[in-house]
């Protein structure tokens, strides 16, 4: 259970998010203010694509991700229990290493020995602040020794919109930062906004259109007559989105559409 003065550690930090108008802000001030929080050594901005593994971070400190450790991670980023679990699970609390394998277990794995032991993340705790079109925004906070207590969890669940908020409005200032391409061969960008393009599908704008009325529960019939076309030509629209959407019928199409136009953060 959180204390009172847990909250108002909490307060501060969202005071913190609030004053952030910047990615360099974000990770001069918001990144170290939640690593005093939760009693982290390293916290990581994480935007990554689950589906291919591309990934760009915003570490604090900003020395922590050398390039060596990165290009060690990338050859064992598939493996990591954490990456694999947000696959497979659409999750918006927060989860530690220590919540799905035993202390023993993480030690003796090739991400712990290949990357995190140089990093000193004998426990790792992530949540992710949004997703949209497969790119996901995520934050991972990292320390030696103890894992991370339930506290330190309530406490990033608890903070999560606050950050979230304070990321997106850094993202569109268009005020340029640096952050990490993790890969084989890892380089420092120097970025402006999302550097991993959220991937929508080739639709045309009659389509977007066909599919947002769609999603609301409309007919063909009514949704021609929303756009001033026939029903047969709504239909016609509905069976080019089935083909670019890898969509099975209507109702697949209509679920991929309410995904894809859903607000996520």
């Amino acid at each position: 259970m959180l204390t009172s003065a847990d909250l108002r550690e909490a307060l501060d930090v969202s005071a913190t998010a609030a004053a952030c108008r910047s990615m360099e802000e974000l990770a001069e001030q918001l990144l170290p203010a939640l690593a005093h929080l939760c009693r982290a050594e390293l916290v990581v901005h994480h935007q990554i694509r689950l589906d291919t593994l591309l990934e760009v971070d915003l570490p604090w400190p900003p020395s922590a991700l050398t390039t060596e450790g990165v290009a060690a991670f990338a050859a064992v980023q598939h493996l990591h229990p954490l990456i694999r679990h947000f696959a497979a699970v659409d999750e918006r609390g927060a989860v530690r290493v220590s919540d799905l394998l035993p202390r023993r277990a993480w030690r003796s794995s090739p991400v712990y020995s290949a990357s995190h032991r140089a990093l000193g993340a004998d426990d790792q705790l992530s949540l992710v602040l949004g997703a949209r079109d497969g790119c996901h925004h995520a934050l991972s906070l990292a320390r030696r020794g103890r894992p991370f207590t339930d506290r330190d969890r309530d406490l990033a669940v608890l903070l999560r919109p606050h950050v979230a908020a304070a990321l997106r409005r850094a993202l569109t200032s268009g005020t340029p930062y640096r952050a990490v391409r993790v890969g084989p061969r890892p380089e420092v960008l120097v970025a402006r906004g999302e550097v991993l393009p959220p991937a929508r599908p080739a639709l045309t704008a009659r389509e977007w259109e066909v599919l947002g009325l769609l999603t609301t529960g409309l007919t063909s019939v009514q949704a021609g007559r929303r756009l001033g076309i026939s029903g047969r030509t709504v239909d016609k629209h509905v069976e080019h989105l089935h083909a670019k959407l890898g969509a099975t019928c209507r109702l697949d199409a209509v679920a991929r559409g309410r995904e894809l136009l859903r607000p996520r953060w």
